[in-house]
């Protein structure tokens, strides 16, 4: 009876060969480099003792799947940027992202986040606000960093304005504040802050490569 193995295709009897390919475990690496260097980016420049260093730690490694991180990371590996080009870049999707939960959580009052406490539950309301702040401008330093930055964040920041956009028109239909359609609301919505935070690692890495149409 041959073995099953759902990372394999079968050939003959029990003989497969793998479907991992070099790409894939270069995006493995990948993944682990620029891990680190989120890291490294969001607490950058603060002392280890004080206590936004460690809610900014503890919202950083209180887990989630890093679907910027990695789909960035991939379209860099697929458009051939240089390693620190696409992991900076990578990390610029990712940092403006977890900003946006931190400061979603407050506004929401939500107590949770990955299965943990927010950051404004565990650490306050004010700490939580500076914790989402430094976020940010840490995605646009690391978006500064890369070769063609002026071109890369003009479109990270008009990105960003979709994203507080979205947000602010969320916050309204929450509060009743709105008397567009629901449905059409919905997609306007979703579109401005799922649809920013997932398009946005992709147009970057297309952009550093010269697509800038």
């Amino acid at each position: 009876m041959m073995k099953e193995n759902p990372r394999s295709t079968c050939m003959t009897g029990d003989f497969f060969i793998s479907e991992v390919t070099d790409l894939e475990s270069q995006l493995s690496r990948e993944w682990d480099a620029g891990s680190q260097l989120l890291i490294e980016l969001a607490l950058q420049g603060l002392d280890n003792q004080e206590t936004l260093y460690q809610a900014i730690e503890h919202h950083l490694r209180s887990g989630g799947k890093r679907i910027r991180l990695l789909t960035s990371l991939d379209a860099g590996l697929r458009l051939h940027l240089e390693p620190s080009e696409r992991r900076s870049l990578a990390c610029a999707c990712e940092l403006l992202h977890n900003a946006s939960l931190v400061h979603d959580d407050i506004q929401d009052q939500d107590p949770k986040r990955r299965g943990s406490s927010s950051v404004w539950a565990k650490y306050g309301t004010d700490i939580a606000l500076l914790a989402g702040d430094h976020l940010l401008v840490s995605a646009f330093g690391a978006i500064a960093s890369s070769k063609c930055s002026p071109l890369l964040l003009s479109h990270f920041q008009k990105r960003t304005h979709h994203l507080i956009a979205g947000q602010s028109k969320d916050l309204s239909f929450s509060h009743g504040r709105e008397d567009d359609n629901p449905m059409t609301l919905y997609k306007t919505i979703a579109s401005a802050k799922s649809g920013t935070l997932l398009s946005l690692p992709l147009e970057l890495p297309l952009i550093a490569s010269g697509h800038s149409n």
